[in-house]
């Protein structure tokens, strides 16, 4: 394994207040990577912790690391304690969000970690102090300088920008996008709770839109709208895959690209502000997030490719088309079929799905397709 030596160090001018962090890493070749950045309204331990983090975050291949911090914080608990608070999942411990990054991110390494008395003369270690401190006269100074306001670093800061809201309560939005496999303190009563204030959210705005649409016409476009499927898409524009809380395994299975996953986590984070800043707060996200991805909602998203072809050969054609199975290939328990879909018993297209159901709805599709580009 390649040998790295990391220094870490955080300065807070006025505890807690306006600081910054720092971190030097050296390579066994004596080769120097040296990283600073600003934070407000935070303490030393976090800014120590968090240039742990980073810095661990910058090797891009496995080695073995030797860290010096002058916080005892940080190093107590990589040496000490951390291990005690996995077995009890971390129940009633601080900054657990940031401990939980650290584990992440140190997994692949191998890493021993040593208390250094700040201003001890070590060379490195009082550089990564000055570069912290400077960082932070110098965040300081412009915001004298400008008036300019500086909220503290937000890990989650893209899904909070794309929502158009941010949490008071960052464990809270922490706990919605953490599945079952990976802790105790999952977000399944969230997504409880967010499905019932999503149905309602939905309901209100069908039933205020489509004045003249039957209850049975707005039940389907409700469960149109609201199905894992249309959910999945919901939470890949917020990119909830990229911040999900998941176990080795379920990451290893695919587990930030599963729609069912993604769905229950946009619901957690629906039902969450909804526990934080109440109905109507997240009555408003939640319609300003699907008018965006659905912005032209109407009857057509409740039939399916079939329906819609049907419509289509009865109006132009006056007739229906067949489905018929070509062929079946493969074990019962993994069968793939073959469907033609005829005209006036010319095969117009063919698909292959898992079900006969599957492959129709798909030559459907490439039908329409044909349709509209005649």
């Amino acid at each position: 394994m390649k040998k790295v030596t990391i220094y870490t160090d955080g300065s807070c001018l006025d505890n807690p207040g306006i600081g910054a962090w720092a971190y030097i890493v050296i390579d066994e070749n004596g080769k120097i990577n040296k990283e600073v950045k600003a934070y407000a309204q935070t303490t030393n331990n976090i800014m120590e912790l968090s240039a742990c983090i980073y810095a661990i975050k910058s090797l891009k291949q496995a080695c073995d690391i030797k860290i010096f911090s002058d916080s005892k914080y940080v190093v107590d608990g990589v040496n000490k304690w951390l291990q005690n608070w996995i077995k009890s999942d971390f129940k009633g411990k601080k900054n657990v969000q940031l401990w939980k990054e650290y584990l992440e991110c140190s997994k692949n390494h191998k890493i021993s970690i040593s208390w250094v008395k700040a201003h001890n003369g070590d060379e490195y270690n009082e550089l990564c102090d000055k570069l912290a401190n400077d960082c932070a006269k110098e965040l300081a100074n412009k915001l004298n300088k400008d008036n300019i306001s500086v909220k503290e670093d937000r890990i989650y800061a893209e899904i909070e920008e794309k929502l158009g809201y941010s949490f008071k309560n960052q464990n809270l939005l922490q706990r919605a996008l953490t599945h079952k496999s990976f802790n105790k303190d999952n977000n399944e009563r969230l997504e409880f709770l967010g499905d019932a204030v999503l149905d309602l959210v939905v309901a209100n705005t069908l039933y205020v839109d489509f004045l003249h649409y039957s209850e049975g016409d707005l039940s389907k476009l409700r469960a149109a709208l609201v199905n894992e499927k249309s959910l999945a898409k919901i939470a890949q524009y917020l990119n909830l895959g990229k911040y999900l809380n998941l176990s080795n395994s379920e990451v290893n299975n695919g587990g930030r690209q599963k729609p069912s996953l993604l769905s229950n986590a946009f619901e957690a984070i629906l039902g969450a502000i909804y526990l934080e800043s109440g109905y109507e707060k997240a009555q408003n996200i939640a319609e300003k997030i699907i008018n965006k991805i659905y912005p032209n909602i109407d009857i057509d998203i409740i039939k399916d490719y079939k329906t819609k072809l049907q419509e289509i050969t009865q109006a132009k054609l006056a007739k229906t088309p067949e489905y018929k199975v070509l062929s079946s290939n493969g074990p019962d328990h993994k069968k793939e079929f073959t469907i033609g879909l005829f005209l006036n018993d010319e095969l117009i297209a063919q698909a292959v799905g898992k079900s006969k159901k599957e492959a129709e709805q798909i030559a459907a599709k490439i039908t329409l397709k044909k349709f509209e580009d005649e």
